[in-house]
Formats: C-alpha cells, structure tokens, sequence
C-alpha cells in the first residue's frame, strides 16, 4: 500500500502524522493536526475529523484501482452499513462481504463500480443509504404479484 497523504492549506511545516484513528494503516497528514501535551503523556487533536473522514472516502471512491479489504471496511463503516446492509446494497449476502473485507475474495469489477457510485452519492446526499436498505428488507418476502400500466397522454405509466 502506497501512503496517503492529507493537508490543510497553510499546514506546510509540520511533520507528517500517521493517523491510526481508521482501520486503514496507510495514511498520514501533513497539517491539520496538533500535538498536545498534558500529564498523561502527548495527545492529537485532528482538526474537521469528519471532513477528513469523508476526504479519505472521497479519494478511495475515485482512485483507479479495485479497493482491497481494508478499503471496503472503510467505506461500510463510513456510511455507517452493517456486512449486511452493504450485501442488500451490492446484491450479495453478509458473508461475501466479510469475504470481500478479509481479502478471501476478490471483489468483482462491477461490484467494485457499484460500491463507488454508492459512496459519491452518499457523500454527496444524492443516496440514502439507510432508506435503501430498509425499501429493499421491506420488499424481501414480498410475493410476486402482477404490474399494470396504463397508456396517457404523458405517455405509460404503471397504473
């Protein structure tokens, strides 16, 4: 794994800082930061976490080549998704996630394209990934029934 690394503008002198408050192990800031001392030793106070998090989310989303294990833990976790609630979401079950996850499995390429597209519209609000969940349990057990439509003058649609 190549490292990555994070910046604030005008946060240019200080030292790198391995951030270790993710799952993944390759990612350093370069300002952001401080170091904080007190009686119990030095401490980090990481500025806009929540920034930083969707950053790093952001950049996994659109780098070019297929997310290994970590990197999909990071993303389930990030929107806050169970091995479960990404399975209904990728169309496979919890334990192909946790394949996925522990690098037992290679993930598919559309898989792959289907998890990014879900973090892009997640961090861009254009995705509820909670409701999208909760519509596809809500069908789950449904039998099938029959589909009318009906021709208008706006054209078909479902009667």
């Amino acid at each position: 794994m190549t490292k990555q690394i994070w910046s604030r503008r005008g946060d240019k002198n200080q030292r790198p800082y391995h951030y270790k408050g993710s799952i993944l192990d390759n990612i350093y800031l370069i300002g952001g930061y401080e170091i904080v001392k007190d009686d119990d030793g030095d401490g980090v106070i990481i500025h806009d976490l929540d920034g930083l998090h969707t950053a790093i989310a952001m950049h996994l989303a659109q780098e070019q080549k297929v997310l290994r294990g970590k990197e999909i833990r990071y993303l389930r976790t990030y929107m806050d998704l169970s091995q479960s609630g990404l399975g209904k979401l990728l169309g496979c079950d919890s334990q192909m996630i946790a394949r996925y996850e522990k690098e037992q499995s290679d993930i598919p390429a559309p898989t792959d394209r289907l998890l990014r597209m879900i973090v892009l519209g997640h961090i861009i609000g254009k995705v509820d990934v909670h409701g999208v969940v909760q519509q596809i349990e809500d069908m789950e057990g449904e039998l099938p029934h029959s589909f009318r439509f009906k021709q208008t003058p706006k054209g078909w649609e479902a009667a």
